[in-house]
């Protein structure tokens, strides 16, 4: 491919402000970068996490403030398959049984609520609404806006309305 007298070499994934976009359209090599990136930083902050003499609070704001956003970097634009989003829960989860000094059977369930934290995928889907409702209401001219509503009458052709609801 050619740009003005440049050529441009043709890959299978490209790096793109830290996020993976690999030429068949999958999200399985950002997310596993994701997860390698997340449990690096659980490894670097153990002996944190594992201090016994440092309050639960201080090491829930070291897993809410610097191991979670590398496990939700960039979650608006990607949806990951049900084996790697598990993977991704399980590092906060790993963190989580640090901070509590938890067997590793005890329920994430229990976790979250001792914690006060939500599963990874609430997370992403809250941001992915937040999102979503800003570009309905940027500017028209504004390059994700042009893309939603193209995306949108492509979505809505293909679909009908009838009494039960949409139908393809």
């Amino acid at each position: 491919m050619d740009v003005g007298k440049v050529g441009l070499p043709i890959v299978d994934q490209y790096t793109y402000l830290g996020v993976e976009i690999s030429k068949d359209c999958s999200w399985d090599t950002h997310i596993a970068k994701v997860i390698g990136k997340g449990k690096a930083q659980v490894g670097k902050m153990d002996a944190i996490l594992t201090d016994p003499n440092l309050d639960t609070r201080i090491k829930r704001c070291i897993l809410m403030n610097v191991i979670v956003p590398k496990l939700e970097y960039a979650g608006e634009v990607w949806e990951g398959n049900a084996k790697l989003v598990k993977q991704l829960e399980t590092v906060q989860m790993t963190a989580a049984k640090k901070i509590l000094r938890c067997s590793s059977t005890t329920s994430n369930t229990v976790l979250r609520a001792e914690l006060g934290m939500r599963p990874l995928k609430t997370n992403r889907d809250m941001r992915k609404l937040n999102w979503q409702y800003k570009v309905r209401n940027m500017p028209k001219k504004r390059l994700p806006a042009i893309v939603d509503r193209a995306v949108w009458e492509k979505v809505t052709k293909r679909a009908s309305w009838n009494k039960v609801g949409w139908r393809s």
